[in-house]
């Protein structure tokens, strides 16, 4: 079982670790892109869920997110 999440800045964790939003406002990790960045993954609602029911995870949030675009997004997922 996969757990997905996708939705905006609230899922994606901005900002619970450092003050970066985006992992390409931190020069570390430039490469990912608008990707949530990787210290804040582990602090988000959806990560802590799949392991407390031991499930995968699959995070597709991005902060600032339109509901068109977590729309789009979850349907290419799936």
């Amino acid at each position: 079982m996969i757990l997905y999440v996708n939705g905006d800045s609230h899922c994606a964790g901005a900002e619970l670790v450092n003050g970066y939003c985006f992992a390409d406002d931190d020069p570390t990790y430039k490469h990912l892109g608008r990707r949530p960045h990787p210290d804040c993954i582990p602090h988000t609602f959806g990560y802590k869920l799949a392991k407390a029911i031991n499930a995968g995870f699959y995070l597709d949030a991005e902060s600032g997110s339109s509901n068109a675009r977590i729309e789009r997004t979850t349907r290419q997922f799936l």
